[in-house]
């Protein structure tokens, strides 16, 4: 049952998960926050059912719900008729729903923490610019500038295309904010806009997945990502 502490609802993972023959419950702190998780592996009529789900209190009255749902056949009865026939790879469909969870950010309005809302365009060629839509995104002296990652970690700075601020760009998309950057060819490492001189060393952009982030403020945004090509 779900417990409760005085007035407080305390969301709990197993709620929302009909038991099964196979399962295991616990809590785990991700990015900060604890969550509450329940997992179920079950089978019927050759398939198989893998369900796990994660929940937290946003408020007193309310969960965060997030639900990973496989559902597959048995690889034992396909490779029967089939031998060729590949399993699904669970772990990777795993370590994206972990890093789904990972990227949520809950956002005091008073704190005024920066969000992204999206990307435009999701995909984009090197050489381009993209927008960044969300909150609270200027920084000092209204910078509208954003950082990008690569998959092995290397950071980079991409500058701002325009420099339009935010009042401008609200009546551009009303109650947002737009940065637009440029996907240069290649992005110095640090921001050098403030000390002048050279930058100390470049990254070459080059055709992957990438993430983004804002950090105005020293208050690092979500992530969110982005396809290049060329």
């Amino acid at each position: 049952e779900r417990q409760d502490d005085g007035e407080n609802k305390t969301c709990i993972a197993s709620d929302f998960l009909t038991p099964d023959a196979k399962q295991s419950s616990g809590w785990e702190t991700i990015s900060g926050r604890t969550y509450s998780y329940f997992s179920t592996l079950g089978a019927g009529a050759g398939n198989l059912y893998d369900e796990t789900v994660y929940t937290t209190n946003i408020d007193d009255t309310s969960c965060l719900i997030a639900r990973l749902f496989l559902h597959s056949s048995n690889i034992g009865i396909l490779r029967e008729t089939n031998p060729d026939v590949k399993e699904y790879d669970k772990d990777a469909l795993s370590r994206i729903f972990e890093a789904m969870i990972e990227s949520v950010r809950f956002i005091d309005p008073l704190e005024s923490w920066p969000a992204i809302e999206a990307v435009r365009p999701s995909k984009a060629k090197i050489g381009s610019v993209i927008e960044l839509v969300g909150y609270n995104l200027s920084g000092f002296e209204g910078d509208l500038d954003a950082w990008i990652v690569d998959s092995s970690g290397d950071t980079a700075y991409l500058p701002p295309s325009e420099n339009l601020y935010p009042e401008k760009y609200k009546e551009i998309l009303p109650g947002k904010e737009i940065i637009r950057v440029r996907l240069d060819k290649e992005l110095c490492r640090a921001n050098v806009s403030y000390k002048g001189g050279d930058c100390p060393s470049f990254m070459a952009l080059r055709p992957g997945t990438y993430k983004i982030y804002t950090d105005p403020w020293g208050k690092k945004s979500n992530s969110v990502s982005i396809e290049i090509t060329n």
